[in-house]
């Protein structure tokens, strides 16, 4: 654009004001000769800048109040636009200019509406993921002038880049306000116009050139030796577009590349053809992102859609970030076709795929913050980032990239970081979940009240003030502030009449009249219509359902949920006729399907349903609650192999699945030989029956959180299912007679009788077989009980099956036992299944001790815990009332409950930490040379025998004999002493002198081992068993028996000592068992969990009384294991926080008195000092505070070791008392000498923790010539 016209177009805002109407400025315009499209295109050019593209633009002068009025003309059913936008006040004219335009233009009709177009994509882009009823109204208008072919046609003077943009906004649009059809209906226009050929179910033709998912051999992997099949969208042009190519480069965001020590950053292809692909235009760039989008909505949402995503966002970004051709010179190699603001958007969607892969996180962060960065640099400027291209594509704007920045901090915990984001942008429901999760709910209310102090009166502010103080008298104060406008205000007045009054006539109310001003409220109408099936609304209900999946198919899914209810209510009803029946035989789509089955569940009408269900299956065939339903109706009706069929499908997609009720429908039918629908026996369908029996019977004893044997009412259900299974069995006589009358009747004069015994033996060998299993169930059936009840005779459970003649005669026939056996007397083999085991003794009662609860809500603000203890008493509140669903996920949150704190223990952050004792001094780097030899003596163990070894390489012992002076010297950490050179006071070649760095290998690592590991070698490696020796010998000498753990231990017992192994807090490596998946193992964290595993289920006493009294109430041990850790942060020096390093461990149980465990940790405490101040080491005992307590601490004391070359004091060691925590869980009980048994308390301490130690050594030991010294023998006789 000239300088002349930008000049006249600023005179032009310097006039407008508050007051100017749409003709007003029209004629201004006109009186000065400028074009009205020009003007809008300048506006809207300037607003995207601002806003979405960055840069330095030029700033336009007009009226600031003019934006004020805009924030209020542009909202939309009570929801204000983002009002941090910039030039909003210009965006509004320009959208008010358009509108008028394509109302009196003649002949620019298309190019104004057009832009028009824009606009509404503009303005609901400015009003969020809310859908704007009146934006939708507006689009539609746009849509059906635009629709007419003729208009196209005349007008062909409209540039093709604005044809290009009408089609991909018009598809965008389609798609966010759920017109799918619509939408498909776009991208075939736009691809004819792009003279682009589409196939949506495989294959795409662009220009001559072919597009489709293929696979292709390559590494993915650093350490991957073999080519492996990668998704690919393979293109095969025939011709290049040599006229549009660049003719210089083009400005691009910064890409950030993955640092990850595995992965690559791109997938290597083994064809080197293959990592080249054709040049493309920027209109086919977009429409690829188009057909991104459109792959996403007609795919599952899951992670192979997600990779197919990639693929499509991994082409378009190989247009602008292309490898580099080496065989051509610089010069030759061809600029790409690229566009600012389609890189941008395919960043930004790659960030939010790319954010679930924990390997690909840190670079998804990265990436948004680049893009967030860029758009606040100068360089390049708003004209170089491509302006012209902004509408082909979805390019996110500021906030938003921030937002979704912060979005991503929060899921991975970092609350805080988040938060500021957050307040920045005015996010609220994200600000108040964030405070929420920092326990600083308070903080919330108070910044949005200083909001509305600032005068900033929205509805928005009165609503998010009404969610965080649960009043909701704030939602009517938005409700009038919006001039009854606010749909929001009524939504949240609806959910809270609904779930919290339960009071669902106001809640139809409100919902109603949120309804009514934005109808495009999706979850909203689901939300509804669960209510009105509260109310018995079933009309309403239906209404609601119904235009659910009208908005969107894919949630017709989950309406299927409440369908079982809904058949159980209404079927008390009795009958009710409905004229839209009527329609139910012909072809009809999942969304009718499943409104139609709502209908037809009255009684008259179930075998309507039960084909509409049938019809259903044909659209989500994995759905098991649409077959959940087929076999509801099914028994109803009498359908009974289409019960046993979906019985069967349900069982293959839930494996725990039973339900009772049908199982007792089917053995009744069986048992009664009841004629089915077909008016055939249901007799003959009894092996089917029995095996969803069977089935029925491993989904009760299914491992839960606490054992079926130990709950009333399931060991009631199996001995039932047991007894229920027996008497489809025992009338065999019955079966057999039956079976062989109708197979001879079958087969008289045209089978021989040959096929009729095959059939009897068929049915003999079904009935032995059964027999069998059913006697090896009821063993363990019986086994299971004996174990769990041993003081009860549990044989009176299975009492009435145990005096069944019937039952006794067909274990006579068809099973051969020994005569003097009973059925209960067959060897029994136990099997242990860890997930039911270790669960602590919790009475529920304490939940509704008030003075219980005050104390653990003190303890968990305390320990800064996240746990919500608010919640978990709503779920034992719910199970009270009847809920017994909610005890598994009731008793998982008390696991979580934290111990008890120490009196001695400071409250507070980590810097309450208390120091209680201080040994040695600091070591400076003066250091006095002298000619004597320094040596370390290495305690080497060979059977019986002590052999004491001078190392000499790794110590050095010959410095020149002359020389005698002090010597001031920087002291360095381990990683530089692995690295640095030998010193040159080192001239004498004979010297045999290995400093540290030829034996310490810590920066070479990444590629054997990965990062965060070790090597030690030689001397160093000598140095690690003499240290893990002497600590034995000092350990065993103070009463210590030595154990050898495992490194692989199941979840459950990890769990039990109070380390979590899932969430954001576990340090857990996890293995996976391929033969049984129910079972999951783990490595080991620290010798302490084998050693609480080990003490698992037995019981200690006191033992015989020695001299001492303190050791005859506790007990004992030590262990030396590898201890495998996920943390290990960076920022951290390298050898002391490692990914496995060894360590040896103390483990201690004592009597449940409080005076033995505090004998028993003050003991183990002093043997800690004793053998660190050994070693010469400084160090520092400190009292750790709550919030560093884990939950099974009490308390915690560390000791911290003065380490010169890192400058720090490092953690070398921790004593924990744990009280009964561990124990509980465990089974760990001890014998009190009146025979009582009561869970023993349990303590555990580092020994020796081998890197730091090996650390705080040659760190405290060096020397200057980057070597070490040691003055003392390692045995435990010093």
């Amino acid at each position: 654009m000239s300088d002349r016209s930008t000049s006249e177009f600023q005179c032009v805002l310097c006039s407008i004001t508050i007051n100017t109407t749409d003709d007003g400025l029209l004629d201004t315009l006109l009186e000065k000769s400028l074009s009205a499209y020009s003007f809008i295109d300048h506006l809207l050019t300037h607003f995207v800048s601002v806003n979405f593209l960055g840069g330095e633009c030029e700033s336009l002068t007009y009226d600031k109040s003019i934006d004020e009025q805009a924030l209020l003309a542009l909202c939309c059913e009570g929801e204000r636009p983002f009002k941090y936008a910039k030039a909003l006040g210009l965006f509004w004219f320009a959208k008010r200019l358009s509108a008028r335009m394509s109302e009196v233009s003649r002949t620019m009709v298309f190019p104004y509406l057009v832009l028009l177009l824009k606009c509404i994509y503009l303005h609901q882009y400015l009003l969020g993921q809310e859908r704007s009823s009146q934006l939708d109204t507006e689009f539609v208008e746009v849509l059906d002038k635009c629709n007419c072919e003729e208009e196209l046609s005349v007008n062909a003077t409209v540039p093709h880049d604005e044809e290009t943009a009408y089609y991909l906004i018009a598809s965008y649009l389609s798609v966010f306000y759920y017109r799918y059809d619509a939408a498909e209906v776009l991208a075939n226009r736009c691809s004819a116009h792009l003279q682009i050929v589409v196939n949506f179910t495989g294959k795409v033709l662009f220009f001559g050139f072919d597009h489709r998912f293929t696979g292709a051999l390559g590494k993915r992997t650093r350490f991957q030796q073999t080519d492996v099949a990668n998704l690919l969208i393979r293109i095969d042009r025939s011709h290049e577009l040599s006229s549009e190519l660049a003719s210089e480069a083009g400005a691009l965001p910064k890409l950030v590349l993955l640092d990850d020590d595995t992965l690559l950053n791109t997938v290597a292809f083994s064809d080197p053809d293959l990592r080249k692909s054709p040049i493309l235009s920027v209109q086919e760039q977009c429409f690829i992102l188009l057909l991104c989008e459109l792959h996403r909505l007609a795919h599952p949402k899951d992670d192979l859609t997600n990779e197919q995503r990639l693929a499509y966002i991994n082409t378009v970004l190989r247009q602008a970030y292309p490898e580099i051709d080496k065989d051509k010179p610089v010069e030759e190699r061809p600029y790409p076709i690229i566009s600012w603001p389609v890189i941008t958007e395919a960043l930004f969607r790659r960030s939010l795929l790319e954010h679930t892969s924990v390997r690909r996180t840190e670079r998804a962060l990265n990436q948004l913050e680049e893009l967030s960065n860029q758009v606040d640099m100068n360089e390049p400027t708003a004209e170089k980032r491509s302006p012209e291209h902004f509408f082909f594509t979805r390019m996110p704007s500021s906030w938003s990239i921030q937002i979704e920045q912060a979005r991503l901090l929060m899921q991975l915990g970092c609350y805080k970081s988040a938060l500021d984001v957050f307040l920045r942008w005015n996010q609220w429901s994200e600000v108040i979940e964030c405070y929420t999760q920092l326990g600083k709910r308070q903080l919330a209310e108070e910044a949005i009240r200083a909001q509305l102090d600032a005068g900033d009166q929205s509805a928005e502010l009165y609503c998010a003030l009404g969610d965080v103080t649960k009043n909701r008298e704030y939602y009517w104060k938005a409700w009038e502030v919006s001039g009854e406008r606010s749909a929001r205000a009524m939504r949240s007045l609806a959910v809270v009449y609904m779930y919290v009054d339960k009071d669902y006539q106001k809640a139809i109310e409100c919902f109603d009249k949120s309804l009514q001003i934005n109808n495009l409220q999706i979850s909203l109408w689901f939300t509804f219509g669960c209510c009105c099936l509260q109310a018995s609304e079933y009309a309403k209900a239906e209404t609601a359902f119904r235009r659910c999946v009208t908005l969107d198919p894919e949630l017709s899914v989950s309406t299927v949920v409440h369908f079982r209810s809904l058949h159980h209510r209404i079927s008390k009803l009795g009958t009710i006729a409905q004229a839209q029946l009527c329609s139910a035989e012909e072809t009809i789509d999942l969304s009718l399907v499943y409104n139609l089955y709502y209908l037809a569940i009255y009684p008259l009408f179930r075998d309507i349903a039960l084909k509409l269900l049938k019809e259903a299956c044909k659209y989500s065939y994995d759905n098991w609650r649409i077959w959940e339903n087929i076999s509801l109706i099914s028994a109803d009706l009498g359908c009974f192999t289409d019960t046993i069929q979906a019985c069967h499908r349900i069982v293959d997609l839930r494996e725990k699945y039973n339900d009772d009720q049908i199982l007792g429908v089917l053995s009744k039918a069986v048992l009664e030989d009841v004629p089915d629908a077909q008016d055939k026996p249901a007799s003959l369908l009894r092996s089917k029956a029995v095996q969803n029996l069977q089935h029925a019977h491993r989904c009760r004893v299914q491992p839960t959180d606490i054992p079926w044997e130990q709950q009333p009412e399931r060991r009631t259900a199996v001995v039932n299912g047991l007894l229920f299974l027996t008497d489809t069995l025992v009338n065999v006589d019955q079966l057999l007679a039956k079976t062989d009358a109708v197979s001879t009747l079958e087969l008289i004069g045209d089978s021989p009788q040959e096929k009729t015994d095959l059939q009897l033996a068929g049915q003999k060998a079904f009935i032995r077989s059964t027999m069998s299993t059913l006697r090896i169930t009821i063993q363990s059936v019986m086994g299971h009980l004996k174990l769990n009840r041993p003081n009860m005779f549990v044989c009176r459970f299975l009492h009435p099956l145990s005096q069944s003649p019937k039952f006794k005669q067909a274990i006579n026939r068809y099973i051969s036992l020994p005569n003097t056996m009973r059925l209960w007397e067959c060897p029994l083999r136990r099997y242990h299944h860890s997930s039911d085991c270790f669960q602590p003794p919790f009475d529920l009662s304490l939940l509704d001790d008030p003075k219980f609860v005050e104390q653990t809500r003190a303890n968990l603000k305390a320990r800064e815990s996240t746990l919500d203890l608010d919640f978990t008493l709503d779920l034992y509140r719910r199970y009270q009332s009847g809920e017994t669903e909610l005890h598994a996920d009731l008793i998982r949150f008390i696991r979580q409950l934290p111990n008890s704190t120490h009196p001695l223990t400071p409250i507070g952050s980590p810097s309450k930490t208390k120091q209680i004792y201080l040994h040695g001094s600091k070591r400076t780097g003066k250091l006095v040379i002298s000619p004597m030899f320094v040596f370390v003596e290495i305690v080497v163990y060979h059977g019986a025998t002590i052999v004491s070894t001078q190392i000499q390489p790794i110590f050095p012992s010959c410095f020149p004999r002359k020389l005698v002076k002090s010597v001031d010297w920087q002291m360095k950490d381990a990683a530089t002493l692995c690295s640095s050179e030998p010193h040159k006071l080192l001239v004498d070649p004979s010297d045999h002198v290995c400093p540290v760095n030829e034996h310490l290998r810590l920066a070479d690592t990444t590629v054997g081992a990965g990062p965060r590991t070790y090597y030690f070698g030689g001397p160093l490696a000598q140095l690690e068993l003499a240290l893990i020796q002497f600590t034995l010998d000092k350990l065993i000498q103070t009463g210590c028996a030595l154990v050898s753990v495992p490194d692989i231990l199941p979840e459950p017992i990890i769990e039990a000592c109070g380390f979590p192994t899932r969430g954001t807090r576990s340090q857990v490596y996890h293995l996976c068992d391929p033969h049984n998946s129910e079972m999951t193992y783990c490595l080991s964290g620290t010798a302490e969990m084998g050693l609480a595993a080990f003490c698992a289920g037995r019981t200690f006493d006191c033992g015989p009384t020695d001299e001492d009294c303190l050791p005859s109430t506790a007990v004992c041990f030590c262990a030396v294991s590898r201890c495998f850790r996920q943390e290990a942060p960076h920022q951290e020096p390298p050898l002391y926080r490692v990914h496995q390093f060894t360590k040896v461990e103390m483990f201690g149980l004592t009597a449940p008195d409080v005076l033995a465990t505090d004998a028993l940790f003050d003991k183990l405490l002093r043997t800690q000092i004793s053998l660190f101040a050994d070693l010469g080491l400084h160090f520092r005992v400190l009292e750790m505070p709550s919030s560093e307590l884990g939950n099974s601490a009490h308390r915690k004391i560390d000791i911290e070791a003065w380490m010169p070359g890192s400058k720090m004091f490092g953690e070398i060691s921790s004593t924990s008392n744990c009280l009964d925590y561990q124990s509980k869980r465990l089974n760990i009980q001890w014998a009190m000498p009146s025979g009582e048994k009561r869970f023993a308390h349990t303590l555990n301490g580092t020994g020796c923790a081998i890197p730091r130690m090996i650390k705080a050594l040659i760190e405290t030991h060096q020397n200057e010539v980057s070597s070490c010294k040691g003055k003392k023998r390692l045995s435990a006789d010093n």
